[in-house]
């Protein structure tokens, strides 16, 4: 990935053309530090992809048009992806997880268990849960009483109106609605069939009743330090954007690539 990313841009610096004085020997020995190099050789061209794209920046070429500082915006962040990346997947690799690490929903209903089970006989929801214990649940966390509606009551208008009762409704009431939620579920929904739920099978039905809105929800709340980073990201490049356009009295293309080299370090 690395070396397609290094030689892909490699072409694309020798196809745009770019010019630069660099400073070279004649076969004299004397030094012409006025030479213009235009265009760039496919091996100087390769030199500045690799230079730029790890954030090397040696200085001993400048780019000479604006379409090649656009690509380079996109080259550099492309080479961050990339080093980033393969130094994930190496972590990733070299810290896999165990499958039996707890998913959010597993830490929310074993929260909720070791709070109804004061005495500390806290139940093993590995080994499934019974209706009881789900009872108290949706009791303390509606949020599961509205996966049972939704799972169990086919008409969106009847489970929408079973909901709102359920969220209003005080907790001695909400205990007497679990009961007839629960009740019902079990005659309809085979994964209740046993009178006993297991913590997976909670988790995946609460997977099948979220809407779209929920799923972004749910993707943003476990991407959340991510999407914060690149947030910080963006800002930053939006001031170094700004600091170059208004101090320098450079145009936009050069206030980015200006923002996104020196970030870098190119």
């Amino acid at each position: 990935g690395v070396l397609v990313w290094v030689l892909g841009g490699a072409c694309v610096y020798y196809s745009i053309g770019n010019c630069s004085t660099i400073p070279r020997m004649d076969k004299d020995g004397i030094i012409d530090d006025n030479f213009v190099q235009c265009p760039w050789t496919f091996a100087q061209a390769f030199y500045f992809s690799v230079q730029t794209g790890l954030s090397i920046g040696f200085g001993l070429l400048s780019e000479s048009k604006k379409i090649s500082e656009v690509y380079s915006c996109f080259h550099i962040l492309a080479g961050s992806s990339v080093i980033s990346g393969a130094l994930a997947l190496f972590a990733n690799i070299t810290l896999q997880k165990n499958d039996d690490i707890q998913t959010n929903t597993e830490k929310t209903v074993f929260k909720l268990l070791q709070q109804l089970h004061t005495d500390g006989s806290c139940s093993d929801g590995y080994k499934g849960l019974d209706m009881q214990e789900l009872r108290d649940i949706m009791v303390i966390h509606p949020h599961y009483a509205e996966v049972m509606i939704h799972k169990s009551v086919p008409d969106k208008q009847a489970a929408g109106a079973q909901i709102n009762a359920f969220t209003v409704a005080s907790a001695g009431e909400r205990i007497h609605l679990a009961s007839m939620i629960l009740e019902h579920a079990s005659n309809v929904l085979p994964e209740l069939a046993d009178h006993k739920v297991y913590v997976k099978t909670l988790q995946d039905m609460d997977r099948e009743t979220r809407g779209p809105v929920m799923d972004v929800v749910a993707w943003c709340r476990r991407h959340r330090n991510l999407l914060t980073a690149q947030f910080a990201f963006l800002i930053w490049i939006l001031i170094g954007t700004m600091f170059s356009v208004l101090a320098d009295e450079n145009d936009v293309i050069t206030g980015v690539y200006f923002a996104i080299s020196t970030l870098s370090t190119a």
